[in-house]
């Protein structure tokens, strides 16, 4: 899935977490398919993306969780992955994800595997599950100019991110990934070790974050590239919103 978007320097730090190495993208699936904190927001980006025959990017897509999750509740639904990681996305194309709708590209500049560049206005909603709290502000802004520029008027845009600027939450909420996913192991609900693999990678990206962008600082930058806010959830671990949906304006 050579594509021309995508830049092999880009978050190479990133890449790397997600490469046959690290496992990380053989337990993915497994563990955020129990992950109560995960299936709520299944559920929101679900209820806020456009349904009917529509068009969707789930950037940084991934394994294609949220993606077979959208598809199931309405198939109708055209839902198209963005992400940079191939391992990552072998797991989508496993799981039922048609490869022509994978694209190895970078987030910031959406390329499809042919090389064409996703059209202006073409799109009705892009969502992303976790993905803006790895990227550096010049990214982020990226990011967001790059959604304006494909989204149709009217079109939306969810992010979720766990990041806060206060250690003793993301503390809290890391210890929290730790038991959660060690009481599925104990039930057997995921393979062995895919705590220690889930905790330890996820640990790591938070650490090694290249911002401490949060939701709400999102919110502000994100109405400055033409967004208009049309809701926001909260997170008891993160003591902050950790999800928010836009229409663009």
């Amino acid at each position: 899935m050579e594509n021309k978007g995508f830049d092999p320097s880009e978050n190479r730090h990133l890449q790397s977490e997600f490469s046959s190495s690290s496992k990380y993208y053989e337990v993915y699936d497994d563990v955020l398919t129990f992950y109560e904190p995960h299936q709520r927001l299944r559920a929101l980006h679900a209820s806020v993306m456009p349904r009917g025959k529509v068009n969707i990017v789930d950037a940084g897509g991934g394994t294609g969780l949220l993606t077979r999750h959208l598809k199931a509740e309405d198939p109708h639904r055209k839902i198209e992955i963005f992400d940079l990681s191939q391992e990552m996305t072998s797991v989508a194309a496993a799981k039922g994800v048609r490869k022509n709708n994978i694209h190895i590209s970078s987030i910031t500049h959406l390329v499809r595997t042919n090389g064409q560049q996703v059209e202006d206005s073409s799109i009705d909603g892009i969502m992303t599950n976790n993905v803006i709290y790895i990227l550096s502000i010049e990214q982020i802004h990226n990011f967001l100019r790059e959604a304006h520029r494909v989204l149709k008027s009217g079109g939306r845009l969810s992010i979720a991110s766990m990041q806060t600027v206060k250690k003793e939450a993301m503390d809290k909420f890391l210890e929290s990934i730790q038991s959660d996913v060690a009481n599925m192991e104990r039930a057997g609900w995921v393979p062995q070790n895919s705590s220690h693999i889930f905790f330890d990678t996820n640990k790591r990206l938070t650490q090694n974050a290249p911002t401490t962008f949060t939701i709400p600082e999102i919110v502000k930058l994100a109405e400055t590239f033409g967004f208009h806010t049309i809701y926001t959830s909260s997170s008891e671990y993160m003591g902050t919103a950790f999800f928010v949906a836009f229409e663009k304006q």
